[in-house]
């Protein structure tokens, strides 16, 4: 994962704080949580991440990276599309 381009504005800056998590399938070690590396007041952050996820053939195909945010202390859903809260 390289870029994120033209993310939605969340904050009231007008700017947003993102990170990556990676999933293939529901498992907690299929699950990649990069919020340690959160990119901070931008739209169109540089994450330079590579992900390498334990997985078995045949197994869950499907391969989901979610951009979420940081909103106060906690962390919220934000980017994945459609945008899923208000």
């Amino acid at each position: 994962m390289t870029r994120g381009i033209r993310l939605e504005a969340r904050d009231a800056d007008g700017l947003a704080d993102a990170f990556l998590v990676v999933r293939n399938g529901t498992k907690k070690q299929n699950v990649l949580d990069d919020g340690k590396n959160v990119q901070y007041n931008t739209l169109n952050p540089n994450f330079y991440r590579c992900f390498e996820l334990p997985t078995l053939v045949p197994g869950n195909p499907l391969l989901k990276i979610e951009v979420l945010r940081v909103r106060g202390r906690g962390r919220v859903k934000g980017y994945p599309y459609p945008y899923p809260y208000p």
